[in-house]
């Protein structure tokens, strides 16, 4: 039986001998000691008291313990009847209450009470096993027999039908006490059973709230720290160094199942584990099992906006993430995750993310060079015409790449730089050769890539200057019938329509009437993309004619009455569109029934002429609305207005003309 390891011999009952203090040796190197004080009879009488309360208390505790233990019969029959496990687990529960109450502190009777329960584990009865492992850490913090306790438990928890039996035993606090309380570099093969354990319970969402609570996410977070503190060298011990990988793995395993769950984020981020997992990623990046984890880790962790800002504050994590993710290109499962993590990483802009990986990408060339290698991996494994991968995964990481240059490219100061590259039209190549009804995400996401490219109307923009070939190859999406991908392409339409020749392909394949059709949406985000097409649209007299002839102009004035005073954005750009459209008989000096229509003219000049008011008590109110209404709404709303009214009084009456 594994037994602690104590300075001193024990005596009989397991304590220490206090020892008499020798007088030093007489001046000249004597030898024989001199005269004993007082001060030393006093010690002595002292010492040998607290050896007798110890004695005593140790003494009284094992009395109620060795009874306990004589229930522990180890020699278990054949057929032994569930009436005998029941009564040994009520054994194991009694000698754990007393055992928390007075501990053992001698060495000999701890190793009484371990043989016993060691040998109730040749018994194969999961509550059984569980109960005897809870009083084994009691017991002893031996490693040999910690690592024992650990693989045996992992061995159980493989089984999915014992992972009830574990909770209600409270097995999650014995392994989070076991995670907290051992030395990573003595007990690495330990840890690697316990975090396996870990792992498998906490897939369940119940099993998680558990181990959060007992403090597993910060045991992990000071594990973590200690060895990025000082990670261990292969050359000088290679054992440790791979029992230590092989506890990363599971242990990232675990903390990815934590990580799953929103409410255990927060100890994420206040544990301090964020920053210590990316200080990982240079010694162990090579890794794959471990980066794979530790991916996973980080892909839910970015879902987040608290950790992922605290993720994007590690300084380097950008240039770590693409190294790793370049030294695994090749592992499709690795990198769709990477992606995925810069992905959400780059969604938003806090703490310039999308500048930093920028520069970490070499100015966006090496996700150029992934991009080209796997869309050729991607056209070896085509199936059919209709651009489906017959490889999952690879489509999956060309989705997730595609998504990363597409939020880089929202950055001003990057944009234009990416806008003029070469390679930027391999997007174009990518979505000549997919279908949306079988790539849907990917051609989603390659649109959305160009109209962030397009909004740069920069003259090296290689996205601009074929313009008219990306138009044709995605004006069939207007009319896909799927709303997010007929609201991407339109958002591109928004950028594309300042061409005319733009607008009258729209006008040939009638996107435009079709515009018209998508202002009476509920949406407001499909209202705002169809009104700036509309808005470029009325450059020509086409374009005002259909807006006029199919209704255009009583939506326009519905979408301004609706969400107008809500969404002044919207009514500005309704209002934009308006103007657009009556510059067109501006010098034809018509009335403005005959430009809008009697009744939208008069509603019209009436809701216009309130919002400007409304205005004012914006203002007065100290409302935070007053800027938006002041910047997007009331210059235009008010030219607008003017207008109409010049166009009420073109006529003056006789009686009022001027001498």
């Amino acid at each position: 039986a594994a037994t602690s390891t104590q300075r001193g011999a024990p005596d009989d009952d397991g304590n220490t001998p206090a020892h008499t203090p020798r007088p030093p040796p007489a001046r000249g190197g004597s030898a024989r000691a001199g005269p004993r004080r007082g001060l030393h009879g006093r010690s002595s009488s002292a010492a040998m008291m607290r050896v007798s309360t110890a004695q005593h208390t140790d003494t009284a505790a094992w009395a109620q313990v060795s009874a306990i233990v004589a229930e522990l019969d180890p020699e278990v029959p054949a057929g032994f009847e569930a009436t005998g496990f029941a009564e040994l687990c009520r054994a194991c529960d009694a000698l754990r209450t007393q055992l928390l109450r007075h501990p053992l502190r001698s060495s000999r009777h701890k190793s009484t009470v371990l043989r016993s329960l060691f040998r109730l584990l040749d018994i194969t009865d999961c509550r059984l096993r569980v109960k005897v492992v809870r009083n084994v850490v009691l017991l002893t913090d031996q490693i040999q027999t910690l690592s024992n306790v650990c693989k045996l438990l992992f061995a159980e928890t493989r089984t999915e039908q014992n992972d009830r039996i574990m909770r209600q035993e409270g097995i999650s606090e014995v392994l989070v006490h076991i995670l907290r309380s051992t030395d990573w570099r003595l007990g690495a093969n330990a840890l690697m059973y316990c975090c396996g354990a870990i792992k498998n319970l906490s897939a369940a969402s119940e099993a998680q709230a558990e181990f959060a609570d007992a403090g597993a996410v910060e045991a992990f977070a000071a594990t973590v720290k200690a060895i990025a503190a000082a990670p261990p060298d292969p050359a000088e011990d290679a054992t440790l160094a791979l029992h230590t990988l092989h506890m990363l793995v599971q242990m990232m395993a675990a903390l990815r199942n934590l990580a799953a769950n929103v409410v255990h984020r927060t100890a994420f981020v206040s544990s301090g584990i964020i920053e210590s997992l990316c200080l990982l990623l240079q010694p162990f990046g090579r890794e794959v099992d471990f980066m794979l984890n530790l991916s996973r880790v980080l892909s839910k962790l970015t879902l987040q906006s608290t950790s992922r800002d605290v993720l994007a504050r590690v300084p380097g994590v950008m240039h770590e993430l693409v190294r790793v993710l370049l030294l695994h290109e090749a592992h499709l499962p690795l990198s769709h995750r990477i992606l995925f993590t810069l992905g959400n990483l780059t969604a938003t802009d806090e703490d310039d993310t999308r500048a930093q990986l920028y520069a970490a990408s070499n100015n966006a060339e090496a996700l150029f060079d992934l991009l080209e290698r796997y869309m050729e991996v991607d056209s070896q494994t085509t199936s059919d015409g209709d651009g489906a991968s017959a490889t999952p995964e690879i489509e999956e990481v060309l989705t997730k790449l595609v998504r990363v240059v597409a939020n880089l490219c929202i950055n001003p100061s990057v944009g234009p730089s990416v806008a003029r590259a070469p390679r930027v039209l391999l997007l174009v190549r990518l979505l000549e050769c997919k279908d949306v009804d079988t790539s849907r995400e990917l051609v989603l996401n390659i649109v959305g890539a160009i109209n962030n490219i397009s909004f740069y109307r920069t003259d090296d923009n290689l996205v601009l200057q074929q313009r008219l070939q990306i138009a044709e190859l995605i004006v069939p999406l207007l009319h896909n019938g799927i709303m997010e991908v007929m609201i991407e392409t339109a958002r591109v339409f928004g950028n594309f329509s300042q061409e005319h020749t733009v607008r009258d392909l729209l006008h040939r394949t009638r996107a435009d009437e079709l515009m018209v059709v998508l202002l009476d949406h509920e949406n407001r985000e499909v209202v705002y993309t169809a009104c700036g097409v509309l808005m470029n649209m009325m450059g020509d007299t086409t374009g005002r004619t259909v807006l006029k002839t199919t209704g255009g102009v009583r939506s326009l004035v519905e979408v301004l009455v609706e969400f107008g005073n809500t969404d002044w954005q919207l009514a500005g750009m309704v209002c934009k569109t308006l103007w657009n459209f009556s510059e067109g008989y501006v010098d034809q000096l018509a009335d403005v029934s005959d430009v809008f229509g009697e009744q939208e003219g008069e509603e019209l000049t009436r809701i216009l002429s309130e919002y400007i008011d409304q205005g004012v008590r914006l203002q007065s109110s100290s409302s935070p609305d007053f800027s938006i209404w002041e910047q997007e709404f009331v210059g235009v709303a008010q030219h607008l207005l003017s207008r109409l009214k010049r166009m009420t009084n073109h006529f003056v009456p006789l009686d009022e003309a001027p001498n």
